[in-house]
């Protein structure tokens, strides 16, 4: 499986695009938007994270056992993975992977509509105290473009998976220009969360629709159509159960340890420390996911190499993924210290980053837990996941430790931080990362070694060509 240098970019371009469409949408939602309206817009965010929550692993099981039928897998198994002696496609193996997601995201739609659509509206409209009509139109659009996406959420894994990384990216590029231009008018003509929810619901639209073109080529249709899997499917269905449901657990406890704070916030914090808090934890979660832009990408190629076993190809690539993961994190983040307030302050923002102090917890926070995040993604390309336990474990430890800090010891956004900052460093933070280390036979000393002399050979390499 090659990915080369255009799919890199794209998917570079796709996913700045992709979580800096709400900052290129800023300027104008913090300047036509009441602080109210910035706190309710925040909270759906939340919410719209929560929703994808229940696709509970399917994500990245599906693209990882993509991956394996298109490096020759004739078989898929719980745990681990058989290995093949050819390259060949089974596409019977794959529509039965591809009917059984299918029936898994079309239960989760119906389920998260029901969910959400009575005890969400019921949460949303007890907050709605200000423009209730507005509010809550805007809810309804929201639920439906996040169910819409979630019906359909199994396109993206399908095109990683089989390496359509520079496609996969290209439905994200039209769906948020498209998601862009209606926002930013729609908000400009004053209508609001409304037309940021409208925005949502047509940028959806578009990336599915291009999504099913690029996947379903003429080949494609044309080996699906001649096959029958009926039979197979309740079989298919236990073994991404399996995957799935571990992998959901990580996600569950990641939400919870990463993103739950924001619905303390909207309880224990003003108005102005919620729209401060919710808006240094967007831009940061910009950072977070440009910074681990090059090891996702290459997720599939890990899939293809561990699938192989060709050791010393995916211990290079590891190594290179986390040395551009650690200098675009630590360079960004001196950039939101140094700019970020000036910036708001110069667009005539209603909402400021953090203070230094505070901002800066939170993203020494962040950096621990992309270096572990990195490395649960790295060894769970194995099939095999062993890390669910811890955590979910941690992400209820930081929902309580949170609570307590809140409720007894009036920590406001401290309390938030370090519920984070101690439930992950007590076990993920440093586990995981041990545990390649371990696999890879390596160090942190041999990844800064390895990776400068991997940046000195590409360097010597782009002079010759110039």
């Amino acid at each position: 499986m090659d990915i080369d240098k255009k799919d890199i970019i794209w998917s570079y371009f796709s996913q700045i695009l992709q979580f800096a469409a709400s900052i290129i949408i800023l300027p104008i939602v913090l300047i036509r938007l009441s602080e109210f309206d910035i706190s309710m817009y925040y909270i759906f965010t939340s919410i719209g994270l929560f929703i994808n929550l229940v696709d509970f692993g399917l994500q990245p099981t599906l693209s990882r056992f993509v991956s394996y039928i298109y490096s020759g897998a004739q078989t898929l198994i719980r745990e681990g993975f058989v290995g093949s002696e050819t390259n060949s496609v089974n596409y019977r193996l794959l529509k039965e992977l591809v009917v059984s997601v299918k029936r898994i995201y079309g239960f989760l739609t119906i389920s998260i509509l029901l969910i959400l659509g009575t005890l969400g509206t019921f949460y949303i409209s007890s907050l709605a105290s200000q423009d209730y009509r507005t509010t809550m139109i805007a809810w309804i659009l929201y639920l439906i473009s996040a169910c819409f996406n979630l019906f359909y959420y199994y396109y993206t894994p399908l095109l990683i998976g089989r390496g359509l990384i520079k496609e996969s990216h290209k439905t994200i590029v039209f769906s948020k220009l498209s998601y862009i231009l209606i926002a930013y008018i729609g908000v400009a003509l004053g209508y609001g969360l409304i037309a940021i929810s409208l925005a949502n619901l047509i940028g959806s639209f578009v990336n599915r629709f291009l999504s099913h073109i690029m996947f379903f080529d003429e080949e494609t249709k044309r080996k699906f159509q001649a096959i029958d899997v009926r039979v197979r499917v309740k079989e298919t269905l236990s073994i991404i159960g399996h995957s799935s449901i571990r992998m959901g657990l990580v996600s569950l406890g990641t939400f919870l340890t990463y993103r739950s704070n924001i619905f303390f916030a909207s309880k224990y914090l003003s108005i102005e420390q919620v729209a401060s808090y919710g808006l240094s934890i967007q831009i940061v979660t910009l950072l977070v996911k440009i910074a681990t832009l090059f090891f996702n990408t290459m997720l599939p190629k890990f899939n293809n190499l561990r699938f192989l076993e060709k050791k010393d190809e995916y211990k290079r690539l590891f190594i290179m993924s986390w040395g551009i993961m650690v200098i675009t994190y630590l360079s960004g983040a001196t950039v939101i210290v140094l700019f970020g307030n000036r910036i708001l302050e110069i667009i005539g923002s209603n909402a400021l980053l953090l203070s230094d102090e505070l901002l800066l917890f939170m993203l020494l926070t962040f950096l621990l837990e992309i270096n572990h995040g990195i490395s649960m993604s790295f060894l769970s390309t194995n099939n095999i996941i062993e890390y669910h336990r811890s955590s979910i474990f941690t992400g209820i430890a930081t929902v309580v430790i949170a609570f307590i800090s809140l409720e007894y010891l009036n920590l406001n956004v401290y309390g938030l931080l370090i519920a984070q900052f101690i439930s992950s460093l007590a076990y993920n933070n440093w586990k995981w990362p041990l545990e390649v280390k371990k696999l890879l036979s390596s160090n942190y000393y041999e990844y800064i070694k390895t990776f400068v002399d991997i940046s000195k050979h590409e360097l010597r390499k782009v002079r010759k060509n110039a």
